[in-house]
């Protein structure tokens, strides 16, 4: 299955072990998911910071790091385990979230693969 990452926020990672980042998971059918990526060391300094007991966060995957090299790796496996629709959130189309009649070929991949 081809898939597309789209950053809805500039990728502008500084600690790929310590960050989080919202990412768009776009399919050749044009159906667009969601899910913000969190290290493990991102979700316990926000934990300390807060001074909660709790984190949790809609549409939340835990990583191992954001390297975009990580990131098309996560979205990659879930696809090929068949855990997309229950690992990110599907949010609607192409045109319905980004306001536009191009088509799946048309888009930018953030991470620079092209189409997968």
């Amino acid at each position: 299955m081809k898939y597309k990452v789209i950053f809805p926020v500039k990728y502008n990672i500084n600690d790929y072990q310590n960050d989080n980042i919202d990412v768009n998971i776009i399919l050749e059918n044009n159906n667009v998911y969601f899910a913000t990526f969190f290290t493990l060391k991102n979700v316990i300094y926000m934990m300390e910071k807060e001074s909660i007991s709790y984190f949790s966060a809609d549409s939340m995957v835990i990583v191992k790091s954001l390297s975009k090299d990580n990131i098309d790796k996560v979205v990659n496996e879930a696809i090929q385990r068949g855990e997309l629709d229950s690992t990110f959130s599907k949010i609607g189309t192409i045109k319905e979230i980004f306001d536009t009649d191009k088509s799946f070929t048309e888009l930018y991949d953030n991470l620079g693969n092209g189409s997968n």
